[in-house]
């Protein structure tokens, strides 16, 4: 896995970090199938008692509210009609 990392800072605590910085960590298909790969490892580890993931990154920062969905655009009513 080249995109993404597994560590465990603390027993039965594992930590999946996504690893493309150059991309600022933007979604792939590669770094995608990482991901599920790793969730998968960490999933059968009779060890594993909890964990997070994390971006790589310090360069940018999320809360969150940027994954929420937007409600629907407002429209004027007007349509464009040709002719």
């Amino acid at each position: 896995m080249r995109t993404v990392t597994i560590d465990k800072p603390r027993p039965h605590v594992s930590v999946v970090s996504l690893n493309r910085p150059e991309r600022l960590n933007a979604m792939s298909i590669e770094l995608c199938l990482d991901r599920k790969s790793a969730l998968e490892q960490v999933a059968v580890d009779e060890h594993h008692g909890g964990g997070a993931t994390q971006a790589s990154s310090s360069r940018t920062r999320s809360d969150g509210r940027a994954m929420m969905a937007r409600p629907p655009r407002r429209t004027t009513g007007r349509s464009i009609s040709s002719g």
